[in-house]
């Protein structure tokens, strides 16, 4: 597997196929996802099967839309980016690491040492809890 930053181009449609099936690239971009960091995991075959997007300010990162192809859900490329993501993150010295957590998949989160916060908040059919780690 590898990892590496992509271009917004790259990140889109599998968020789309992943997250928002329903909808167009155009409906599934975030007002600043030119501004983001977006990385890929790729298999063995270069193919690209699971993407995220990662939002520095100040000295925090917030990252979102972390979206791995449902054929290849459970094969440790979530573990690897998240992994990735808390290591680039101490480099850069942060000192915040959060995200949107689904309800849902928060045990995914806690097992990196994220903590469930009180904030809440229900959209598009699903709980969300925001999930933070101080590095």
């Amino acid at each position: 597997m590898i990892i590496k930053e992509i271009d917004i181009e790259k990140v889109l449609p599998i968020r789309q196929i992943v997250m928002y099936p329903d909808q167009t690239l155009e409906e599934l971009t975030l007002p600043n996802d030119r501004k983001g960091i977006h990385l890929g995991a790729f298999d063995q075959a270069n193919q690209l099967v699971s993407v995220v997007s990662l939002f520095k300010k100040n000295n925090e990162i917030q990252f979102r839309k972390f979206a791995t192809l449902q054929k290849e859900q459970g094969k440790g490329y979530g573990k690897k980016l998240l992994s990735y993501i808390l290591e680039y993150s101490k480099t850069q010295q942060i000192n915040r690491v959060w995200c949107n957590a689904r309800v849902n998949a928060l045990g995914f989160y806690t097992q990196f040492g994220f903590k469930e916060t009180n904030q809440t908040y229900h959209q598009d059919g699903y709980d969300f809890v925001i999930a933070e780690l101080f590095l």
